[in-house]
């Protein structure tokens, strides 16, 4: 064989491996491709709610203390917390009853072994649903007034995602951060008494001054007096603001020795440093 001869051989045989290699190249190329589409169509395939069970996915609920105000008065004081929740990937055409419940907790200051007391009060520890059956989103708020200072606040929302049966196909707890009403406490002194003859009577009126010497407003305050040991008699101050001096009114027999006067005496209200003892007044 000539030499032309053999370097055409060889040319041939070369164009002959590349040929190989690229259809080789092409056809790994494609089932490649192949596979990839695959996997995704094996995977869109899925139902969404099966999907978001093995990744772990779960219902979006959110809870959140919006508001703290805290005031030296009583009615100026006020909490509000929030929850939120909005549907999820159920099983298509599948309904979805939501619904959102508070419990509010309240722990009091200043005191030992204190632990969280749930709070009673209206729509407080009920289910409540959402108006719009066919809602996506679902918020829900509640505002406490009125509360106690010198204690803390926090709510634990449960929510709760029903079929159309009435079961439960999800449910979620979450806990708000706390609100600290930090203003002290009312503290109340008996400061004076004093008797006024009543006209035509043989009663006396005894006039009774009572200072708030704390930090906040007292409401609802039981005054008690009584005349030689007789019976007690009571009356209530609706209202001493700190810092504050107001007087309460008695009509009673007239004293021939002592009266003696109280300040809540059954320890309805929460106050700081105030003595229940009955304090005695002279009569002579």
């Amino acid at each position: 064989m000539t030499t032309n001869s053999k370097l055409l051989c060889s040319a041939l045989g070369m164009a002959l491996l590349a040929f190989s290699l690229l259809s080789l190249t092409l056809l790994a190329s494609n089932a490649a491709a192949t596979q990839s589409v695959h996997s995704n169509e094996l995977s869109s395939s899925l139902p969404i709610w099966n999907s978001a069970v093995r990744t772990g996915a779960t219902p979006p609920a959110r809870a959140r203390m919006t508001s703290c105000v805290r005031s030296r008065f009583y009615d100026a004081r006020r909490i509000e917390f929030s929850g939120r929740m909005t549907t999820f990937n159920s099983p298509p055409g599948a309904a979805q009853t939501m619904q959102i419940r508070f419990d509010v907790y309240r722990k009091f200051n200043g005191r030992k072994r204190n632990r969280y007391k749930r709070v009673k009060g209206t729509g407080l520890g009920k289910w409540l649903p959402a108006s719009d059956p066919a809602a996506t989103v679902y918020i829900r708020e509640i505002t406490l007034q009125g509360v106690e200072t010198y204690a803390r606040y926090k709510a634990r929302v449960r929510f709760r995602w029903l079929r159309a049966d009435g079961t439960t196909e999800w449910h979620r707890v979450r806990t708000t951060k706390s609100c600290h009403q930090k203003i002290g406490l009312p503290q109340l002194v008996t400061k004076a008494s004093r008797r006024v003859p009543v006209a035509g009577s043989p009663q006396e009126n005894y006039v009774v001054t009572v200072f708030n010497a704390g930090r906040s407003e007292a409401v609802n305050v039981p005054v008690f007096i009584s005349v030689d040991d007789g019976p007690a008699q009571g009356t209530i101050i609706s209202s001493l603001a700190a810092r504050r001096s107001v007087e309460a009114s008695f009509n009673a027999t007239a004293c021939s020795a002592f009266h003696k006067v109280s300040l809540d005496p059954k320890r309805t209200l929460r106050l700081r440093r105030t003595s229940r003892s009955w304090k005695p007044f002279d009569c002579r």
